[in-house]
C-alpha cells in the first residue's frame, strides 16, 4: 500500500466543474403570410427537428489508491448497520444495542478506549459512545465530529445514518497516528431520529447538557448525517455530487463551515450552503442549543442508492479540514500523517 501524503494546509486549485449543458438546436420556421383577399402563400414546411442528444454525465476522475481502500470500508460498516443489523431504534432494543456493541468493537479495534453514557429511552438501556484523541499545547479546546447511529421506526437507516457513522469510525482510523493542537472527541449518539428528535431523549443533546455542566472547552462540533445520497438523477458513482453545509451561526461556526467548504467544494463534490433552522431537532441543533458552534454536513435527505465513490471522496476531505482546524501537525518532512492507516 502506498502511503497517502499531503502537505499541511496547501490547496490545490478549485477544478472546474461544469453545468450540464444539453445542445438542443432549435429549428425556427418561416412564417409567410399574405394579407386582403389575395390568396395566401404556404409556408414551405420545416425540415425535422433533430432530437437532442443524450444528457452527458460529468465524468469523474478515478479514486486514488487511498480513496479506493476507505470506500470499501464506508460499505462494509454500512451494510453491516443497515443490512446485518437493520432498524435499531429504542422500539427494536436488541438491534440498537448491537449497532452500539458494533460501533464500540470498531473504536477498540483501533486502540481507542470508549466512553459509554448509557441512560433510557421508553424502558430501553441506551448509550452514547465517544473516544477521545488528546491534543498537544491546545488541548484544552475540544473540537467534536458526531454521527447517531439509530434509525427511524420502519427503516433501515442506511443513509440516514449509516453513512454519518461510518464516517466517524473511519475518521478515528485516519487520525490514531496524527499529533493534534487541539483535542479531537468522536462520539456516536444513540437516539436522533423520530419520534424522539427535539426531545430530552435525543442522545446529542444528552451529551451536550453535559457538556455545558462541566468545564471543558468545546470550541466546534461537527454532525455528520446523511451523507451517502449527493447524486440527484446521475447512476451512483457518476454526475457532479451535491454537498449541503449548514452553521448555526456566530463566528465560530461560520469559520467552521469556511474551512470545511473550502476541502469540499472541488470537483467531483459541489458544495451548497443551507440554511439552518434553529428549530430544526438535529444533533447539530443540540449542540447550539448550549451554546457550541455547529456545522451540519449533509447530502440530499433521500434513502436510495448510496454513492460510495462520492462518499468515500467526501470523507477523505472531511479528514484534512477536520486536520486544519484541529490545528494537525506536520511531520519531519513537512507532511500531514503520512499513513492514514486504510491498509490495515
Amino acid at each position: 500500500h502506498r502511503p497517502f501524503t499531503r502537505r499541511l494546509f496547501m490547496r490545490t486549485p478549485r477544478a472546474l466543474r461544469f453545468d450540464r449543458l444539453p445542445a438542443v438546436v432549435l429549428l425556427g420556421a418561416l412564417l409567410v403570410s399574405s394579407w386582403g383577399c389575395a390568396s395566401q402563400k404556404t409556408a414551405p414546411a420545416a425540415p425535422p427537428q433533430e432530437a437532442a442528444p443524450p444528457e452527458r454525465v460529468h465524468a469523474r476522475s478515478p479514486l486514488t489508491a487511498d480513496e479506493a481502500i476507505l470506500r470499501e470500508r464506508l460499505r462494509t460498516h454500512v451494510t453491516e448497520l443497515a443490512q446485518t443489523i437493520g432498524e435499531r431504534n429504542p422500539q427494536r432494543p436488541w438491534e440498537l444495542a448491537a449497532a452500539a456493541d458494533y460501533v464500540a468493537l470498531q473504536f477498540e479495534e483501533q486502540g481507542f478506549a470508549v466512553e459509554r453514557m448509557g441512560y433510557e429511552v421508553d424502558g430501553a438501556a441506551v448509550q452514547n459512545l465517544a473516544v477521545t484523541l488528546p491534543g498537544t499545547h491546545r488541548g484544552d479546546e475540544v473540537v467534536i465530529v458526531g454521527a447517531h447511529y439509530d434509525s427511524a421506526p420502519g427503516s433501515k437507516g442506511e443513509n440516514g445514518n449509516a453513512t454519518g457513522v461510518a464516517a466517524l469510525l473511519e475518521l478515528a482510523r485516519m487520525f490514531r497516528g496524527a499529533t493534534n493542537a487541539r483535542t479531537l472527541r468522536l462520539v456516536a449518539f444513540a437516539v436522533c431520529s423520530p419520534p424522539y428528535a427535539g426531545s430530552e431523549h435525543m442522545g446529542s443533546l444528552r451529551y451536550a447538557e453535559e457538556l455545558r455542566r462541566g468545564s471543558q472547552q468545546v470550541v466546534g462540533m461537527i454532525s455528520l448525517d446523511g451523507i451517502g445520497v449527493l447524486t440527484p438523477d446521475a447512476p451512483t458513482g457518476q454526475g457532479v455530487a451535491q454537498v449541503r453545509l449548514g452553521a448555526t451561526g456566530g463566528e465560530g461556526a461560520d469559520r467552521l463551515r469556511e474551512i470545511l467548504e473550502q476541502e469540499l467544494d472541488a470537483d467531483p463534490l459541489a458544495v451548497q450552503l443551507i440554511a439552518v433552522d434553529a428549530a430544526a431537532p438535529t444533533d447539530h441543533w443540540a449542540f447550539a442549543k448550549v451554546g457550541i458552534p455547529a456545522v451540519w454536513v449533509t447530502g440530499l435527505g433521500a434513502e436510495r442508492a448510496i454513492d460510495y465513490d462520492a462518499m468515500a471522496r467526501l470523507v477523505m476531505r472531511v479528514r484534512f479540514g477536520l486536520g486544519e482546524i484541529l490545528g494537525e501537525v506536520p511531520t519531519n518532512d513537512g507532511m500531514l500523517t503520512p499513513d492514514l492507516g486504510l491498509g490495515d
